[in-house]
Parts: structure tokens; sequence; C-alpha cells
């Protein structure tokens, strides 16, 4: 028998795991994160949740599954379970070609001695690691709050999610709560939403923070942690989004342009490979009554020109009184699992007194159908199962997501009614039909709110009706408004 195994990083990271208690969904795998990480694999399970629990980080984003552990890496590896991050900050730079650790000065080591001396036999609340990373495609995902220092006595903590680059109702569903613990108990779990969209997107991230923490027990470090969603839909990196990342309306113009305001007619497009070309509509809102003229392109993202799709550019006439035209891009079907790829589709340069307005930067996905299993019937859903606004916003964006069957022609009712939120006093009544045209995957309207001041939160219900074409309900045919108050 070779012992060597039994100090190799997947076996290793299995017996952290039956060490520790950890918080990571279980749909997040190490596969997901790290891409040689062969997904089945005995360590897939383990890896992810370590991952999660910020006790491995991996090495310029791989896992290394062949490598060897080291007594450092053991040391730091039970550290981070035992004790977190805030005891002890460790990197560990490998050498690619003898595996060994290297010097000390590739290494950082804090120990925050303020973080336990000044905490009581109650204790002190923080995050096990100051950083997370998930992809979007684990749409539920959870990691632990730990008590340490003390666990005398029953404590509470306040947490709640804070807007950065990702934003609630478009990347993840916006959570607060109270965490209770019981006398003795050291770890409690967060469960967070995450919204698996098809716009191709930079990498964004948002925070979740501690506060108010009772019973004797205080806040410690890091009592903020970071929590990035990974793209998984062709865009990645860290650069700025265009405007479609925001959700998105495809509601009137505010413009007052002589020549109307020019749109696209979705905030995201979308095609099975193998489905031909893609039917792109751009809309004139407003006035019509000149001719004007609209620019359009394609633009490269992880979708390739050439090996995705044709690259494709030109210019849109639109007569007086005509308030509609079209132009197409052609897909490319590649054999075998490469994942969705993305591109952009901008609109330029109008003339007649129009004007532009948003969305005029989208995105468009080459879907994959190796991977998908793509089929002539899609689904219908709302993005999320709650979208949260200020009684003091005008009005409140619903998205609805089209998934599959991107071929045809889908329209779905919609309704909005009353729970604790009531029509007239808190909001509008307002129904109406979507359509997705060919290759149109994102689509919104807007709820009026009347912006009367209350005390706490209240609910406007959110239901999808009657499908026509080839589509059903998808998991999230319910969805609610919540409004918050004074």
């Amino acid at each position: 028998m070779d012992f060597r195994k039994l100090l190799s990083v997947p076996f290793f990271a299995g017996i952290v795991v039956g060490i520790v208690t950890t918080g990571v969904a279980a749909d997040m795998l190490g596969s997901g994160v790290f891409s040689d990480v062969q997904p089945g694999s005995y360590y897939d399970v383990a890896v992810g949740r370590l991952y999660g629990q910020g006790i491995v980080k991996g090495f310029e984003g791989k896992y290394r599954p062949g490598d060897f552990v080291t007594r450092a890496d053991v040391a730091v590896m039970l550290d981070r379970a035992l004790n977190g991050e805030a005891g002890v900050s460790v990197s560990v730079r490998r050498s690619s070609s003898s595996r060994s650790v290297a010097s000390s000065t590739e290494a950082s080591s804090s120990v925050s001695i303020s973080s336990v001396a000044n905490i009581g036999v109650n204790g002190g609340f923080r995050f096990s690691t100051e950083k997370i990373s998930f992809p979007e495609s684990a749409a539920n995902v959870s990691f632990s709050v730990q008590r340490y220092g003390g666990a005398k006595g029953a404590t509470t903590v306040r947490y709640a999610t804070v807007d950065g680059t990702a934003k609630s109702t478009v990347r993840y569903n916006q959570a607060s709560g109270v965490i209770s613990f019981a006398d003795g108990e050291t770890t409690k779990i967060i469960n967070l939403k995450f919204i698996n969209n098809l716009i191709a997107e930079p990498n964004e991230a948002f925070t979740v923070i501690l506060s108010e923490a009772t019973g004797g027990a205080v806040v410690g470090t890091p009592g903020v942690i970071t929590v990035t969603v990974l793209d998984n839909d062709g865009g990645g990196g860290n650069t700025t989004g265009s405007s479609s990342s925001s959700g998105g309306s495809s509601g009137t113009s505010s413009s007052g342009a002589p020549g109307g305001s020019i749109t696209f007619s979705a905030w995201a497009y979308a095609l099975d490979e193998n489905g031909g070309s893609v039917p792109i509509t751009v809309l004139r809102k407003g006035s019509s009554s000149s001719a004007v003229t609209v620019n359009y392109a394609t633009a490269a993202g992880s979708a390739t020109p050439g090996i995705n799709y044709t690259e494709t550019q030109g210019t849109l006439s639109f007569a007086a009184g005509e308030n509609s035209k079209s132009f197409s891009v052609q897909l490319t079907h590649q054999s075998g699992i490469d994942g969705n790829k993305a591109l952009t589709l901008k609109l330029s340069t109008v003339t007649g007194g129009a004007s532009l307005d948003s969305p005029n930067s989208v995105p468009l996905t080459v879907v994959d159908v190796e991977a998908s299993g793509s089929t002539a019937t899609g689904s219908v859903l709302f993005s999320t199962d709650n979208y949260t606004v200020n009684y003091k916003d005008k009005s409140a964006l619903v998205t609805v997501f089209r998934r599959g069957g991107y071929g045809s022609t889908v329209s779905v009712n919609y309704a909005t009614g009353d729970n604790s939120a009531v029509s007239g006093l808190d909001y509008t009544t307002t129904t109406g039909t979507l359509t997705f045209a060919p290759g149109e995957s994102n689509k919104s309207f807007t709820v009026p709110l009347n912006g009367a001041s209350f005390t706490g939160n209240k609910r406007i219900n959110l239901t999808l009706g009657t499908i026509s074409g080839p589509a059903v309900h998808g998991t999230q045919p319910n969805s609610a408004i919540t409004i918050v108050g004074l």
C-alpha cells in the first residue's frame, strides 16, 4: 500500500470534513469551483464543502488534487476548520515543479489577540472566513456563523445582506434576520438564495454583516463576509457590467426626443447553438413622425466570431410611422460540451432626432445543447421568489425568465393580488401578457406603487397564469413584492 495516499489532498479533505461541521449547501461541489476537480469524483462534495467554509482555497483557480499535503498544509487547514480565519490567516504558495512550500516571506501570519482576549464567557460571533465564492448555479447556498471564546448562556446576533456590485432581486435574494444560540451552542447556519439568470455578466459580490449581539456576547472579527457570485453564462471577470445586468424594464421611454427613442425588445436573448439564426427586434417608442436610423453591431465575449457566431453589423432605417425593425445573428453549432457562450448586441449612432434608450446593450447567449440537453419545450418563471422595494419607490420591477425552447414564440399572463398590501391603497392592480419572441429570454413588467407610508413590511402576490406556445410553468410560477415601510 502506498501510504503517501494518506497525505493526498483529496484524502485529507475527507478527514477534515469528518472532523468539522460545515454549512455549505449540498449543491456546492468542488467541480463547480475548480477546473481540475473531476465531477462525481469521490472528493467532489468534500472539496466543495471545505471551499465554502474557507478551509481550502486552491491555487490560481485550481485545487491540484494530485498534490500531497505537508505538515504546514495540515496545520493551516486544521486551524481554519477549528478556529476560523480570524485567528490565523496564512497564504501558502506552492512551487509548480517541486510542490514544496515556499519560504515564509510568501506567507503572512497575523494573530488577532484582541479578538479573543476581549471576549467574555458569553463568547463572540464571527464568520469562518472573510471571503467566499459560489457559482450562481448553486441556487441555495449556506455558510456558518461561529460562536467562539465562550458559549455560556443564550445569545443572539443579527445578520443582513448588503448590496455591492451584486444587486438583490437580480443576483441574489435579500435576507436578514436574528440567529439564536442556546447555552453551549457554537455554530449556526445562514441560508441564502442565488438567482441563476441567463445573462453573461461579470462576477459580482455582496456582503453579509453581523451586528447587535445580545446576551453579553460581542461581534468579533471577521464580522463581515464578502460573497462573490461566479457567473456561469460566459461572463466572469471583474469588469463593469452592461446596463442589462440590472434586470431592466421594457416599459415605455421617458425620452421626449422628436424622433422617438430606440431600444431592444428584450433585456437578454438566447438560442440553442443549433437553432440557426437569432431574430433581434429593435423598437421605436414615443414619437414616430420622422424617418430615423440606428446602427447595430455584435461584440465578442466568451463567444468567438467565426466559431460560435457570425459577426454582424449594419444600419436599421425606420420610415415615418414605423416602430419596429429587426436583424438576425447566425449561430454556429460546435459539437462537444464547451459550455454556454455569450456575446453582446449594441445599438449606436441614431439620426433623425431620435435617441437611444435602455436597453441598448444586451447579452446574447449561445446555449450549448450538448451540456443542457435542450428541448423544443421551455419554461417560464419569475426570476426570484421575492422582489424587495421601498415604499418611496414609484414602482417595482418584476423580471420573468424563459428557459429553453428559445426557437418559438411563447406568451404568459401575469397578475398581482392582495396579500398584506392592498390594491388602491399601497399599489395599483397590474395584469397583462408578456410575449417572448423567438430568441428572447428575459422580459419584465412594472407594478406602480402609491407611496403611502406605513410601519413594517407589506407584500403583494405575483402569479404567472395561462401560457400560450410550447412552454410550461417553471419552478417559480408564484412570487411576491415586499414593500419595506418605515
